[in-house]
């Protein structure tokens, strides 16, 4: 049986279990423990890890340690026009710092459209590596993220400095 995709998965600590997901050239999903179960009965998927893979596990062995601040594993967001430059422009936002849902909106696109664009942040296929955790609240109350509030506030913490 030829399989489309591969996974492992990792457990860590404050973090709980990570899914990385890949096409076997580039990474095209992460995934929190909450998903796992949505995610095998969705993709036809090999649990076998690859080269992608284990980059990824490595450089976020090295974001948690705070060692990381820019990633270099091959990613391939799937999605529409829209998203793709939604999730691409999320790494504009600097390591270490938070955004506003409605001043991302006005600065990389248009503030009618925030509506759209605070639901499709949450539909971010490789969160981290597109930091979808920097985008919060108007008043800075973290809310938003598909992976809990708990591992948003993590990975911010993480990138105090």
């Amino acid at each position: 049986m030829k399989y489309s995709y591969f996974y492992k998965i990792k457990s860590f600590p404050k973090i709980g279990k990570v899914v990385a997901v890949s096409d076997g050239n580039s990474l095209v999903s992460l995934l929190w423990s909450s998903q796992i179960s949505k995610f095998l009965s969705d993709f036809h998927a090999k649990n076998s890890s690859n080269q992608t893979i284990e980059l990824f596990f490595s450089e976020f062995d090295l974001y948690l340690d705070k060692k990381l601040k820019a990633w270099t594993v091959k990613t391939k967001l799937k999605g529409t026009d829209f998203q793709i430059k939604l999730w691409s422009s999320l790494q504009k936002i600097p390591y270490g710092n938070t955004m506003a849902y409605s001043s991302f909106a006005r600065e990389y696109f248009n503030i009618k459209q925030l509506r759209a664009i605070s639901a499709n942040i949450g539909r971010n296929p490789i969160p981290i590596i597109y930091p979808c955790h920097r985008v919060v609240g108007i008043d800075g109350s973290l809310v938003g993220f598909n992976g809990g509030i708990d591992i948003k506030k993590a990975l911010l913490d993480i990138e105090k400095e």
